[in-house]
């Protein structure tokens, strides 16, 4: 039993058993990095559809870090290797500290060299050679013997204790910054995330709250200018939980900035950190990778959205279009009802839109593909059947070849945005398509055929009563005539009886915010500076150790000379054999004599 034991604990504490699982956690850190971690579970269902979703969840790869697998891998590690270091310290500071310790030999047998020279002169021709080439050799003799130990690198040993202590650290900050308290609550059902996403904060059940006083977290906060929050939210699984914060996080202002092409180049926010007496506790613009810290807690900049801008919004009728439009104020975020007893969810707001050209038949003057066609909104229209659409509406008209157009881009599902392009009338908006429109289908109503005479006939009408700016600019009211019947064309597919235009808006910008709380990170810049130094250690300071043993003889003297190396290719035998010739010359210098 006791034999087992032992081939257990070497085979525990073997580097070989430690490689194995840090390839483990290597592998598990790959999974962790391609794969987007803590995301809603909606998201990673649609990536990955009902059967590989099922099966990464119960592999549990949407949260690598927190699972009961990865935690295991990195507990046992942190054992054997502390099991190592425990095992075979001593042995290396004794190592450090007295050199006769001797840890081992290279394993070849030693030739012996009789040199004539008396003990009393081959100790110190050895002893100054060892000196001169950079070792320092510590001597003991007795009448009819004398010892010589040389090492070089004496504090390799140091190297490997730095080195493995860095991986106990390194692996404890990890397991202390996992909030294992908090998984072990979340295992046994007394803490429960919250699913319900639209729920305010307070009326969030204390079961799905974490304590003001917990020691690991990183939570998220989606902060609209000139608003404040004293929570973030963890996500967890399909849901969150609420971690209350010690302070108030308010955002004075955010600010972004662009490229040339409209994307975005940075993104700041102007944080203040107040108490909940309304003092400011600490100011400060927080970037991407420059975070404000306060009290142990840092908040990162990690994203940006819109934060409820107010629209003023038109609503055309398709199935009435001579009716004036509805005039609606809302934000985003809101859900309005419309024509038909659709719902129309007010999605997103962008200021700037880089699409490319040919998409939306735009010439562009410079080199690149794209162009930014301005503002838009987006907004997603639904029945209560289900069906869905969503519509990207630009705030401002278009030109192409010469005529103004609305834009807005259409899709159902997945599909890419397909483009419809209405023409811009006298006014500035599209009521003049409208009209004519409406002129249409009266007729159509009447019984009167549309022939092209009525169609254009009507057309010229409109023309005089509402455009007479263009009245006698013939090849502008050509481009206008055909733009009016592509849009017609394009209405036939058009997904539903309405058409949403943007008469203005008050645009606010909403911060995305990381708050965590890793105090074990201090363990971890701990560990970095100590496996820096390790390494260091163990790849420029390798260990060389040359041993002499002189034994007295009644013609002179017999020599066996050893060294061993930390590193398996070394110039120990160059060494060995370099103290072999000093002997040999001093033999031949005293013959000569």
């Amino acid at each position: 039993m006791q034999k087992r034991i032992a081939e257990f604990v070497v085979i525990f504490t073997s580097m070989r058993f430690a490689v194995s699982l840090l390839v483990l956690l290597a592998i598990a850190s790959i999974i962790g990095t391609v794969l987007p971690q803590a995301q809603p579970y909606t998201d990673y269902a649609h990536q990955f559809g009902p059967f590989w979703f099922a099966v990464f969840k119960s592999l549990g790869f949407y949260d690598v870090y927190g699972t009961p697998w990865f935690l295991v891998i990195l507990g046992v590690l942190v054992l054997s290797t502390a099991s190592c270091l425990i095992r075979n310290t001593p042995t290396r500071i004794m190592g450090m500290v007295n050199v006769w310790k001797d840890r081992g030999r290279d394993g070849s047998k030693p030739d012996v060299y009789h040199t004539s020279l008396r003990l009393a002169d081959a100790t110190p021709v050895l002893a100054s050679w060892m000196t001169g080439a950079g070792y320092e050799p510590r001597v003991r003799a007795t009448k009819t013997s004398a010892s010589l130990v040389s090492v070089r690198g004496r504090f390799y040993s140091a190297g490997y204790i730095l080195t493995h202590a860095a991986i106990v650290i390194f692996c404890v900050g990890a397991m202390y910054n996992a909030s294992l308290p908090l998984k072990w609550k979340l295992w046994n059902g007394s803490i429960v995330p919250e699913t319900n996403f639209s729920e305010p904060v307070s009326d969030v059940p204390q079961v799905s709250t974490l304590p003001l006083d917990n020691p690991a977290y990183r939570g998220n906060v989606t902060l609209p200018a000139g608003d404040s929050t004293d929570n973030a939210f963890v996500p967890s699984g399909n849901g969150y939980l609420v971690q209350p914060l010690p302070f108030v996080i308010y955002l004075h202002k955010f600010d972004i900035t662009y490229y040339s092409n409209g994307m975005p180049k940075d993104f700041r926010s102007d944080i203040y950190i107040e108490n909940h007496r309304g003092e400011v506790l600490k100011r400060a613009v927080v970037r991407v990778n420059h975070p404000l810290s306060y009290r142990g807690v840092d908040i990162y900049q990690a994203s940006f959205s819109d934060g409820g801008t107010l629209l003023r919004l038109d609503n055309h009728s398709l199935s009435n279009p001579g009716v004036s439009p509805k005039h609606v104020t809302a934000r985003i975020g809101d859900t309005l009802t419309v024509h038909g007893g659709y719902q129309v969810k007010l999605k997103s707001f962008s200021l700037y839109n880089v699409i490319p050209a040919k998409a939306a038949g735009v010439a562009t003057s410079h080199a690149s593909p794209f162009v930014n066609l301005g503002p838009s909104m987006t907004y997603v229209a639904s029945t209560s059947s289900g069906q869905t659409a969503e519509f990207k509406t630009f705030v401002s008209p278009i030109t192409r070849s010469g005529q103004n157009y609305f834009l807005q881009g259409v899709r159902t599902k997945q599909s890419p945005f397909q483009y419809l392009l209405i023409p811009i009338g006298p006014n500035g908006g599209i009521s003049f398509f409208m009209t004519y429109l409406t002129q249409l289908r009266d007729e159509a109503a009447n019984g009167t055929g549309l022939t092209m005479a009525v169609v254009t006939t009507l057309f010229k009408n409109l023309v005089v009563t509402s455009y007479p700016s263009i009245m006698t600019n013939y090849q502008q009211q050509a481009r206008l005539f055909q733009a009016v019947m592509n849009a017609m064309t394009q209405l036939q597919a058009y997904p539903v009886p309405f058409i949403i235009t943007v008469h203005a808006y008050k645009h606010k910008w909403a911060a995305g915010l990381e708050v965590t709380k890793w105090p074990g990170t201090i363990l971890l810049y701990i560990g970095s500076v100590l496996l820096v130094f390790g390494i260091m250690i163990s790849f420029y300071m390798p260990q060389r150790r040359i041993m002499a043993k002189l034994t007295a003889a009644s013609d002179g003297t017999d020599v066996v000379i050893t060294g061993h190396s930390s590193r398996s290719v070394s110039n120990i035998p160059d060494v060995i054999q370099s103290l072999y010739e000093r002997l040999k010359a001093e033999d031949e210098g005293e013959r000569n004599e």
